[in-house]
């Protein structure tokens, strides 16, 4: 049977200041973790909340070719 993995307090303050931030929730409102981390993937940028609440970003590159 799976471990269920629930996101800490840190990683839901930090998730729901980074909502307010860019006025919209992630895209599909989708959660992946990954080594303890909480991925949002809101369209256009993918943060990465650590369980301290840090928080780390990729902005997403489109190629139009």
């Amino acid at each position: 049977m799976k471990e269920k993995i629930e996101a800490t307090k840190e990683q839901l303050r930090s998730y729901k200041r980074i909502c307010r931030r860019y006025s919209q929730l992630p895209v599909n409102r989708f959660f992946a973790y990954y080594d303890n981390c909480l991925i949002c993937d809101f369209g256009f940028i993918v943060i990465g909340i650590e369980k301290n609440g840090y928080a780390h970003s990729q902005e997403k590159v489109f190629l139009c070719l």
